[in-house]
């Protein structure tokens, strides 16, 4: 999965002598410039999606996705690694690559808990095959909700949030930090910074197209002059609406309210930015964890 999390790893394996292909998560952006230039899987899971669709349409007794685990094997026989590193390597990946004793980790993307991809519903056709060989965690709260509900499929390992330590422990060689300018939105040294990260998609408690939680919204108008606001839109909300539709909504919701951004906050990394706010505010993102983890306080709207 071509992201910064993964990117960083990646970078420290490489700086280690150890050699790495990257392969884009499925159904990525063919046109995308992603870090490294990742090999892309579209047409080949592709191709095994509806082979499974059909099959799974007129022969239900066909095995649960197994072109899409033959697929991922093919291409495991084609790279022949020795381990995987990935944000949620999916179910089919895991199969494919246990049944070659091949060691697979799953590199925390968010909050870990008993919903979606760490649940045991996740994996219910699969009779709990397809888990990840190991959870690499930020912290010992993920590992210890592991131990305590998935312990009888998959470990866990605490790395910290590799994202975070190359911001907040910068070495000169690293070119890619050093390249990221600082905000250039002026604000005053002694005004407190708020950073209001927005969710992928907007709730019935959120202010329509922007995302922001309406009492929020209202609260920034009226008595928010006093605090700088960055506003940090989701990648999902950007791709689905339009980065141009999206800031020009923004400009037109926030044209008097000169304290209040989102350029910087949207553009730059996630690390650099909770370095320079005081107060984290969001619904319900899982950047919570993340400032949390840099001893930023979080008010969580929800």
């Amino acid at each position: 999965v071509s992201q910064s999390r993964y990117g960083s790893i990646n970078d420290l394996l490489i700086e280690s002598g150890i050699n790495t292909i990257s392969v884009s998560t499925p159904f990525s952006n063919k046109s995308a410039l992603n870090y490294r230039n990742p090999i892309n899987v579209n047409g080949l899971i592709a191709r095994a999606t509806l082979l499974d669709k059909f099959c799974a349409l007129f022969f239900p007794r066909f095995k649960h996705n197994h072109f899409l685990i033959r697929a991922w094997s093919l291409l495991l026989d084609r790279i022949s690694p020795k381990m995987i590193i990935g944000i949620h390597p999916s179910t089919e990946l895991c199969i494919a690559a246990n049944l070659k004793g091949i060691w697979v980790a799953d590199l925390q993307h968010g909050v870990i808990s008993d919903e979606s991809y760490y649940g045991l519903t996740w994996r219910e056709r699969h009779n709990q095959a397809g888990w990840p060989s190991c959870i690499l965690c930020w912290n010992q709260q993920s590992l210890t909700w592991i131990q305590n509900n998935i312990s009888s499929h998959t470990r866990a390992l605490v790395i910290d949030n590799p994202w975070l330590i190359r911001f907040t422990k910068r070495t000169e060689s690293d070119r890619l930090v050093s390249s990221i300018p600082n905000p250039s939105t002026p604000s005053v040294p002694y005004r407190l910074k708020i950073l209001v990260t927005l969710q992928w998609g907007p709730s019935f408690e959120s202010h329509r197209p922007t995302g922001i939680p309406s009492g929020l919204l209202d609260f920034i108008k009226q008595f928010g002059h006093e605090y700088d606001w960055w506003i940090r839109v989701h990648p999902v909300m950007l791709n689905d609406i339009g980065r141009e539709k999206l800031f020009g909504v923004l400009k037109r919701e926030f044209h008097v309210n000169p304290s209040v951004s989102w350029t910087y906050s949207t553009d730059a990394p996630l690390p650099q930015i909770l370095t320079q706010v005081n107060l984290h505010m969001t619904l319900s993102s899982a950047v919570t964890i993340e400032a949390g983890l840099l001893g930023i306080p979080t008010a969580p709207l929800s």
